[in-house]
């Protein structure tokens, strides 16, 4: 067995002194000893006990991950340009509040709240195995309920707009009103029952 040889045991002792001086000169500690945070972006909700909810949520969330989460909030109109200089300037916020419109109806507050439901088990699985590059996000969404629900609308709507005629969307949305809020109750109000708490 071969042993250290000196020559071998100073140029060790030199590159850990100087981690050690560097850690020490910067201020900042290794990666892995630091505490991590996520910083989130949301708009302003009308109702500023939303936002006050909205912190009390992360920061629990934070004390069961061990990291702190920190949670800002600008007017709404001003989120697309700071999202944006955030992008371009490669630097910001972890995460930001978004909201969509599913293509067939229009509503978008249930999708909102189901991707939420999703991001936070990613985020929480993210946490725990201390790894971020959420590959399983997109699985997990399009096998949940949400993800089959969007996959449905998506065709849907694929299909009815397909027809541009004006006496088609008439007889749609006119005529076959009560088909349209039965699609409506199932499609939109009863897909979130099936949404696990948990994976």
């Amino acid at each position: 067995m071969k042993g250290t040889t000196r020559r071998q045991f100073l140029k060790t002792s030199a590159g850990a002194s100087a981690g050690m001086a560097s850690w020490l000169a910067l201020g900042t500690a290794p990666a892995f000893a630091q505490k991590r945070e996520l910083t989130f972006l949301s708009w302003n909700h009308f109702v500023p006990a939303a936002d006050d909810e909205l912190r009390r949520q992360a920061e629990e969330f934070g004390k069961q991950a061990g990291a702190s989460v920190r949670v800002d909030t600008i007017a709404h109109l001003q989120m697309p340009a700071k999202v944006a200089a955030e992008a371009q300037s490669q630097s910001g916020h972890d995460m930001y509040r978004t909201a969509g419109a599913d293509p067939f109806l229009g509503e978008g507050i249930s999708i909102a709240l189901g991707y939420g439901a999703l991001a936070a088990l990613e985020i929480g699985e993210a946490f725990q195995r201390n790894r971020f590059c959420f590959a399983g996000y997109r699985r997990r969404v399009l096998k949940s309920a949400l993800g089959q629900v969007l996959i449905a609308r998506w065709f849907v709507a694929h299909v009815i707009y397909w027809f541009k005629w004006r006496w088609f969307q008439i007889l749609i949305w006119r005529m076959l009103k009560p088909l349209v809020v039965l699609l409506a109750w199932i499609f939109i109000l009863n897909w979130g029952k099936r949404m696990p708490s948990r994976p």
